[in-house]
């Protein structure tokens, strides 16, 4: 089956899986049996139950949409026969849009009048929705109490295990089941398990959740005060009214902890309309921070925009970055923008190493041209009306305009010099050590593709050309993200960042590596 073409509600979880190398992140837990089985196949059938009035236009969309996917056949719950049976069934809905559906799903999971039930836990809330595979991979369920709830689900990452729930617009619990029976040792209870190993912490604008013992007092307050000084910037840079809200930030020693409490990936996540910022040290604090504050104030749901108005925020505030970004254009100037901007297939994601950058020059050019004002309010209306209304142009005219844009801001690079990475390790110095960044030559941060050579003195170095002004980012790692180099007591470091300037060596110590302290905890 062609995964990057599966329809909105399964996005997000086929694009991270893209990445290179990132189901080995995890190593030690037993991720995607259920995804992988569930989609290989040739055919899905996608089961439309009855919707209730008030959501019918949109919900007949969204089956619509799965009609023009090759992939799916769309059958009415009352269409199914004994052959269909036989078939990879997906559900999506409110429970109220289906019946008998008790047929379909696990003995642990019970439909109530006023909810569901998922062993001993009720979930009654509107907001209450489960993602669900059954037991042989055959069934897929995204099914809630309300439609908002269902929604909530769409661009959220999934499929990692077997089930999850989403409780006021976050995720709260998930796990697996044992032949279909709900079992305690393979469940996690998020919210329990944070207040058992995480501290509370608040300050004017955040309320942090952070392992015991994590740093100390003086460290600690100089890290919140910091980022409430990043937070009143944000208001600032991008004209934003405080809302009078805090945003919950929880903080994680390594991504093992951080998928375990909060079950996303990676190293920053955000759960927009729950005010919640989920991230491995303070590195994505702010970053994340900047999608909660303008995606919740301008009402913003497109991923280009979002993004680029972080990156407009950076480039702002950095020269550097401001180059980075327009030297990206100067050398792909030919992408795509008007998918970038209207696609719901993941393109932008798929394409995330050149998407990031063209973001956040397509946005500058809209601010730097027209302001600030009428951003928001494109954002606020989507692509499809926003553009007429915040501009009084149409996509096409407005991309024209930034096509001189490109022009006018194109950085001319100089000719190819030699860099030599040179990196001496303190811990485990007989042990390969990789490069890598966001440059193809790098790995196109692939953790594992671009080995360093073991030098006579012990240092690990390669020499590469690169042309004179390039901005990299790069990082260094043993072969995965699981060994990753950090400080000396184990804080997984920002990128680091190098402008190209003639000829030269850089000279790299790594204090630790992140697999030296990384403790596994079970499932």
């Amino acid at each position: 089956m062609s995964k990057f073409f599966i329809a909105l509600f399964i996005k997000t979880c086929l694009i991270l899986i893209s990445f290179p190398g990132f189901s080995q992140d995890y190593p030690d837990l037993n991720l995607y049996q259920h995804y992988s089985g569930y989609w290989n196949v040739d055919t899905i059938i996608a089961v439309k139950g009855n919707i209730d009035y008030r959501h019918k236009e949109e919900y007949d969309q969204y089956f619509e949409r799965l009609s023009r996917n090759e992939e799916f056949i769309v059958k009415s719950v009352m269409e199914l026969d004994s052959t269909d049976l036989k078939k990879h069934l997906f559900f999506f809905g409110t429970f109220d849009s289906y019946s008998n559906l008790e047929v379909y799903t696990p003995p642990s999971f019970s439909i109530l009048e006023n909810g569901f039930k998922l062993g001993p836990y009720l979930f009654i809330d509107s907001l209450d929705v489960i993602f669900l595979f059954s037991n042989d991979s055959t069934r897929l369920f995204h099914i809630g109490n309300s439609m908002e709830g269902v929604k909530s689900i769409w661009t959220t990452f999934h499929g990692m295990e077997q089930y999850m729930v989403m409780q006021n617009h976050t995720i709260t619990h998930h796990g697996f089941l044992n032949n279909g029976k709900f079992d305690a040792s393979l469940h996690v209870d998020m919210i329990e398990e944070r207040n058992k190993v995480l501290e509370k912490y608040e300050t004017e604008h955040y309320i942090f959740y952070c392992p015991k013992n994590f740093f100390s007092n003086r460290e600690r307050d100089s890290l919140f005060q910091a980022e409430d000084v990043k937070f009143e910037r944000i208001l600032k840079v991008l004209e934003l009214e405080y809302l009078g809200r805090k945003i919950e930030c929880y903080i994680y020693e390594d991504k093992y902890q951080k998928l375990r409490l909060s079950f996303t990936p990676g190293y920053g996540n955000t759960f927009i309309k729950a005010w919640q910022n989920h991230s491995i040290g303070f590195g994505a604090v702010e970053h994340e921070s900047i999608h909660i504050l303008f995606d919740n104030q301008t009402k913003n749901q497109n991923t280009f925009l979002s993004e680029g108005a972080m990156g407009y925020y950076y480039s702002t505030l950095d020269s550097t970055e401001w180059k980075k970004n327009r030297l990206a254009i100067s050398l792909h100037h030919d992408l795509p923008i008007k998918e970038l901007l209207t696609d719901y297939s993941g393109l932008f994601w798929r394409r995330s190493n050149k998407a990031y950058p063209a973001s956040a020059h397509f946005v500058k050019f809209l601010i730097d041209t027209y302001g600030l004002e009428r951003f928001k309010r494109l954002c606020s209306k989507g692509v499809e009306e926003g553009f007429k209304m915040a501009y009084d142009k149409s996509i096409d005219q407005i991309i024209d305009e930034w096509k001189k844009y490109v022009e006018l801001t194109k950085v001319d690079l100089g000719p190819e010099i030699k860099i030599t990475f040179r990196v001496i390790s303190k811990v485990y110095p007989d042990s390969s050590i990789y490069i890598t960044g966001d440059h193809e030559k790098l790995g196109n941060w692939d953790p594992g593709l671009v080995s360093l050579t073991r030098q006579k003195d012990g240092s690990w170095s390669k020499t590469f050309s690169f042309y004179d002004g390039m901005i990299l980012n790069y990082k260094i790692t043993r072969g995965s993200w699981d060994k990753e180099a950090v400080s000396a007591d184990g804080k997984v470091p920002p990128n680091s960042v190098f402008e190209v300037k003639g000829d030269s060596t850089i000279n790299i110590v790594v204090e630790n590596w992140t697999d030296n302290f990384r403790e596994i905890i079970p499932t």
